[in-house]
């Protein structure tokens, strides 16, 4: 007999000899209060049996089916379960830490008021559940099924959910936020409004299909762009719920690009501590998986993760030191090792990418929609061709402009993969150069006078290599890009060149000064472009 202080109670422990299994001796002796810590429970069938308050750390259930029994306040720490099944079975106030669950099944089980925490569920099928009261936190579950299981008055926070079905799940039902979702499915489910600041991965689509609880009403979203999406975020904005509107934004593509979405997120975060507001610790660990989702899926801006470090270093180091900043140091100090992680893992793959052939693959006709705010006195289409020829392409699909109309000046173009690359890559690296000379520039400026020799001469080196570029060029031109934008999605459905799920990465805006002479001339134009991409085969 040992004494337990977790539960002041006498434990029962199971003597189990060398040649016999834990589950002979459960079918046997099954009772309450047992302990079966660190045993193999294994190819066994119980019905109708109580073992309340029973102690199952790290115990190995394997190809068990449990009918009718009573598992109440039992302590699962580190259990494992493998192709089980529960059916009719009490689970209330259980404690799940850091469990592992695969191909197990949960029929109308009962796990009101449990906490599930740290747990991996694969396979999992959860079907006429009641998880009423239950805390249910950072857990991975993937390939799994909930279905009408109730989830009332329940935490249910940072989880992963992937290739997972909720089917009849009333979402709104508790609380229910911080979770990324990845290809998971939705039918007859509704959720509330108010949680999808702060959720990840349920798509336009998704809502489509689900009913949404705004101030106890019933609504459905018919399009993204409908009223609901507006009042959604004049809600967040009156409630000052900043990170939840810059994340909704993110999430239904709200931004023009991914990069602004990321600062913005970015700059809330800053912004609160600034406030002296105390950071939400749970919303911190979101923004790391956030993160790392992004990450995964290769769609993180490297000079996100770049921004993020440096920033968020500097700030750690402007907090002070005091007892009501210690939560806010401590958030802010673990997200920093992780941006860390990440961004050493994306410099060393492109480090890898140096080292490796460049090959373009074929090339695919591309269709390319320009908006200028004013009309260009240069033509881009022979730009781009002799670009082209120059980097040594053979045979590449030709630009052609194929329509233009007017308001702003608006072109389409018919060009390809070789083509686009090879503009894309003259415009970084005339973006970079540039860049260089003109932070030069406005350091020398700052601190002597405009008409210094200094200045002058800088002025002069510049202008030097955009001639020596635009002498090989149809037309002189001098393109200062303000940034490389992340993947952009044309959201014009009306013109019949596009198709409707390709993305390319491409410049979101960019400044071109052109000069018919030459670029020193006083007389310039400066445009604003607004690229949008999509691909069609011809």
């Amino acid at each position: 007999m040992n004494k337990v202080t977790k539960y002041k109670d006498v434990i029962t422990r199971v003597p189990v000899s060398v040649n016999a299994t834990a589950g002979q001796h459960l079918i046997e002796n099954a009772s309450p209060r047992m302990d079966l810590s660190y045993k193999l429970v294994s190819n066994i069938s119980l019905n109708d049996q109580s073992l309340h308050r029973s102690i199952f750390r790290g115990t190995i259930f394997r190809d068990v089916k449990f009918e009718n029994i009573d598992l109440s306040r039992g302590d699962f720490q580190a259990a494992r379960f493998e192709r089980c099944n529960f059916t009719n079975c009490n689970f209330t106030v259980s404690d799940f830490k850091a469990c592992d669950f695969g191909k197990v099944t949960f029929s109308n089980c009962d796990l009101s008021s449990t906490s599930i925490t740290d747990c991996q569920f694969t396979q999992v099928k959860l079907v006429g559940c009641s998880f009423e009261l239950a805390h249910f936190m950072n857990c991975d579950v993937s390939k799994s099924l909930f279905e009408r299981t109730k989830l009332s008055k329940g935490a249910h926070v940072l989880n992963y959910y992937s290739n997972t079905i909720f089917r009849h799940m009333h979402l709104a039902d508790c609380t229910f936020d911080k979770h990324i979702f990845h290809n998971c499915e939705f039918d007859n489910c509704d959720i509330a409004v108010i949680y999808l600041g702060l959720i990840l991965g349920i798509t336009a689509a998704d809502l489509q299909k689900m009913r949404l609880i705004y101030q106890d009403k019933d609504s459905t979203l018919d399009e993204p762009s409908s009223e609901i999406m507006k009042i959604i975020m004049e809600e967040y904005q009156n409630r000052g719920m900043y990170l939840s509107a810059a994340i909704f934004k993110l999430n239904y593509g709200l931004y023009s690009n991914k990069y602004s979405a990321f600062l913005d997120i970015r700059d809330v975060i800053i912004g609160n501590v600034r406030s002296n507001l105390i950071l939400n610790k749970e919303e911190i660990i979101f923004l790391e998986r956030l993160l790392n989702h992004y990450h995964k899926l290769a769609r993180l801006p490297l000079l996100v993760i770049i921004d993020y470090y440096r920033q968020f270093n500097k700030l750690l180091k402007s907090i002070p030191q005091a007892p009501s900043n210690e939560i806010t140091s401590s958030a802010i100090g673990a997200l920093i090792p992780h941006l860390a992680s990440i961004l050493h893992e994306m410099l060393l793959k492109l480090d890898e990418s140096l080292h490796d052939d460049f090959i373009l693959g074929k090339d695919v006709p591309i269709y390319l929609r320009v908006t200028f705010k004013t009309q260009p006195n240069i033509d881009i289409a022979p730009l781009i061709n002799q670009l082209t020829q120059k980097a040594g392409f053979g045979n590449y699909n030709k630009t052609k402009s194929i329509d233009s109309y007017v308001g702003s000046y608006v072109e389409i173009l018919r060009t390809g993969t070789y083509a686009l690359s090879t503009f894309c890559i003259v415009l970084y690296l005339l973006n970079g150069m540039l860049k260089q000379f003109n932070g030069v520039l406005k350091q020398a400026i700052t601190t002597l006078d405009s008409t210094s020799l200094i200045v002058s001469k800088y002025r002069k080196v510049k202008n030097q290599i955009v001639n020596n570029f635009a002498l090989n060029a149809p037309s002189k031109i001098m393109i200062p890009v303000d940034n490389l934008y992340d993947y952009l999605s044309n959201l014009d459905r009306d013109h019949p060149l596009f198709s409707d799920e390709f993305d390319i990465i491409f410049f979101k805006k960019m400044e071109i000064e052109t000069s018919k002479e030459k670029l020193g001339s006083s007389k310039k134009n400066r445009i604003k472009t607004s690229a949008r991409i999509k691909n069609r085969q011809a």
